[in-house]
């Protein structure tokens, strides 16, 4: 054997012991970083559905849009008529009812008075006259002060400060068209100067 083949096998002799220490590394190398991987990998996904988690309910972003150059916005105004109105209120059927009470030493009066106010033939019937009757303040004072007037006279005295609900509608049982006010009055009897009327 000459000197270059001889050094050709040691060569090859090297080689062949080097190589399964490199595989054995290398595949120590991957399976090393692939549980490395998996364990990043799952340290993201569960950071990931944390994130999912805390996130607050609520709506998405969208995307702002600006306002309109012009607006637009109608408004009707309705009023009731003083004048025709005091005429209506001056014919009303009145209706009360209610009684004194003795509450810890004191004298208080429960009571309800009703007035039917009714309306001309030509008046419209339409939801814009009742809600604005409903609404109109004069006729809400005229009918507190009906039913004030009418509390006093019943319970036999003059009256503390009145809590007063009052509730406007239809009338749809009158034969006429009408609008029906309803006053309940809780109040406390100051001086009882005459006998009280019985409901």
């Amino acid at each position: 054997m000459t000197a270059r083949a001889a050094r050709g096998q040691i060569r090859g002799d090297r080689r062949a012991r080097c190589v399964p220490h490199k595989s054995a590394r290398g595949s120590n190398f991957v399976r090393i970083a692939a549980r490395f991987w998996d364990a990043a990998r799952g340290d993201a996904t569960i950071a990931i559905a944390m994130q999912i988690r805390e996130r607050p309910p609520g709506p998405g972003l969208a995307k702002v849009q600006s306002p309109p150059l012009l607006q637009r916005r109608r408004v009707e105004l309705v009023a009731c008529a003083a004048g025709p109105l005091r005429a209506l209120f001056d014919r009303a059927d009145v209706l009360s009812e209610g009684s004194t009470r003795d509450e810890h030493g004191a004298l208080v009066y429960y009571g309800s008075t009703s007035l039917l106010v009714t309306l001309p033939q030509d008046a419209p019937r339409s939801t814009t006259l009742d809600r604005a009757l409903a609404f109109d303040p004069h006729l809400r004072l005229r009918a507190l002060r009906v039913a004030q007037r009418e509390a006093a006279a019943r319970a036999g005295g003059p009256l503390g400060p009145l809590h007063a609900e009052i509730r406007v509608g239809p009338a749809p049982r009158a034969m006429a068209a009408s609008i029906a006010l309803t006053v309940d009055v809780t109040a406390q009897v100051l001086l009882r100067t005459a006998r009280p009327s019985r409901a």
